[in-house]
């Protein structure tokens, strides 16, 4: 799992090379989310990663309000088999 920051975050939000994966709670998500973000709450990630349509090495970027349950949501994608995934430290604290 690599790390940046929402500020990193921002700076690549323009080139859409990623999935950008919320794992916060459906009520967080509709209280505010970043456009074009998908969201799986990270505790339900395990049965539903195929909702991604990512390949094994495609570039997931994973969000959640502090970088605690985006970390956790790494940990499990890569245990699934996904080699590209980036935790963002400060979540949407950060932004």
């Amino acid at each position: 799992m690599k790390e940046m920051t929402a500020e990193q975050l921002k700076a690549k939000l323009s080139k859409k090379d990623f999935i950008l994966l919320d794992v916060r709670t459906k009520g967080e998500y509709e209280e505010f989310h970043i456009p074009g973000s998908i969201l799986i709450p990270y505790d339900q990630i395990e049965r539903r990663h195929r909702e991604l349509d990512a390949k094994k090495d495609d570039k997931i970027i994973c969000i959640c309000r502090s970088g605690n349950r985006s970390g956790v949501a790494c940990r499990i994608l890569e245990k699934l088999g996904y080699t590209n995934t980036i935790n963002v430290v400060d979540g949407l604290l950060g932004w």
